[in-house]
């Protein structure tokens, strides 16, 4: 394969191999629980970045997307790759990544038997629609780099969270490293296996991603959110170009899927 092609490797938590417990959402009160999951992350990461490079890429870049999930690991990662730490997801968007692959991802809010399920916070947020289609982060982010016109070409994660990615993105190359049997407990691969396994999948995501279309929504564009309470939606119609769409819902306009989410990672800050 030519190289000159650059990569973007963004990595949640949820998703990865054992992870099944509320631990992943506060280290605070789970600190050995959550330094082993973000230890298996960083194995699986480092399994994309590995693909990358075995595919051809020049450039691939590790993006933190859990809050302190790379702490400890930093020495651990690929020396051949770059790491993006605190950096909003659509500054890295307007970078322009010939290929997006998301590792340790899990299922939208409410979806059946998805691991650790939800959509951006496991308290806040409910549900999500762009112009229309329901939408969990895996959804957001293949939107957004889409815009850019970089298309989603690998997920890892749990079956549900597979399978999201498939629905959304044709030919995209899927990882399922565990298989819920309810929202907190399931079976997985051992982390060893799950890391295999994605080395294998991430090349072949890869070696087809000129085959893979970027997922893209025809403007104008409107994104619904919708909140567990009212109090957000309160708060956030305070902003310029957010309007109420019911007592915890809010819309969000523009004439790009970037131009909203740009709002929408300012509302984030505000809920």
């Amino acid at each position: 394969m030519p190289g000159g092609f650059k990569v973007l490797v963004m990595t949640d938590l949820e998703g990865v191999a054992c992870a099944m417990k509320l631990d992943v959402w506060d280290p605070r009160d789970a600190a050995a629980a959550f330094a082993e999951y973000t230890k298996i992350l960083a194995a699986e990461a480092n399994a994309a970045a590995a693909a990358a490079f075995d595919a051809g890429a020049e450039e691939v870049l590790l993006v933190e997307g859990h809050a302190n999930s790379f702490r400890g690991h930093l020495e651990d990662f690929d020396p051949r790759a770059g790491i993006a730490m605190g950096v909003p997801a659509y500054e890295l968007a307007e970078r322009r990544y010939d290929a997006l692959l998301l590792v340790g991802y899990h299922a939208m809010a409410d979806v059946e038997k998805g691991i650790l399920s939800h959509s951006h916070s496991n308290k806040t947020y409910v549900s999500t629609w762009l112009n229309g289609t329901l939408v969990g982060e895996i959804g957001h982010l293949a939107a957004l780099f889409g815009d850019c016109g970089t298309p989603l070409v690998f997920a890892s994660g749990d079956a549900a969270a597979c399978r999201e990615a498939e629905d959304l993105v044709d030919g995209v190359v899927t990882a399922s490293v565990k298989e819920a049997i309810h929202r907190f407990g399931g079976i997985s691969l051992s982390p060893k296996a799950a890391a295999d396994l994605i080395r294998r999948r991430a090349r072949e995501a890869v070696e087809k991603r000129e085959e893979i279309a970027p997922l893209r929504f025809d403007p104008p564009i409107e994104f619904v959110v919708e909140f567990s309470t009212t109090d957000p939606v309160e708060r956030n119609t305070l902003v310029p170009g957010i309007e109420a769409a019911g007592p915890r819902s809010m819309i969000i306009r523009g004439e790009s899927v970037t131009q909203v989410m740009k709002l929408f990672n300012l509302t984030a800050r505000i809920v």
